[in-house]
């Protein structure tokens, strides 16, 4: 990989994520586990949106059309992080890595 390429010519060891399976619980396998699902379920979603506008928009189903135009438009606007965005990113930063112990 070119990672690794770029680390032998420079003689160092990278490390990309570090788990200790040992540790883990099946609590905490579970919520990674769910973490990642959830990270694919939104992506898929994502590249479906405009299937799924036009499917709504054909079938004159204007509710459904109009939620997923909303949700697209807040997708893309500029934001602060706030409390709500730290919690979220503190629980995928803590969980994912279980999902690969």
């Amino acid at each position: 990989s070119f990672l690794g390429a770029v680390a032998s010519k420079m003689k160092k060891n990278v490390t990309v994520l570090q788990t200790d399976s040992t540790t883990t619980t099946r609590v905490q396998s579970f919520l990674g586990a769910v973490t990642v699902s959830s990270f694919i379920v939104i992506w898929l979603s994502s590249a479906a949106s405009p299937l799924i506008l036009f499917i709504s928009l054909r079938g004159e189903h204007y509710k459904i059309a109009a939620v997923v135009l909303i949700i697209t438009i807040i997708a893309y606007l500029p934001w602060r992080r706030g409390p709500i965005s730290r919690c979220v990113q503190s629980f995928i930063d803590r969980n994912h890595p279980k999902y690969y112990d």
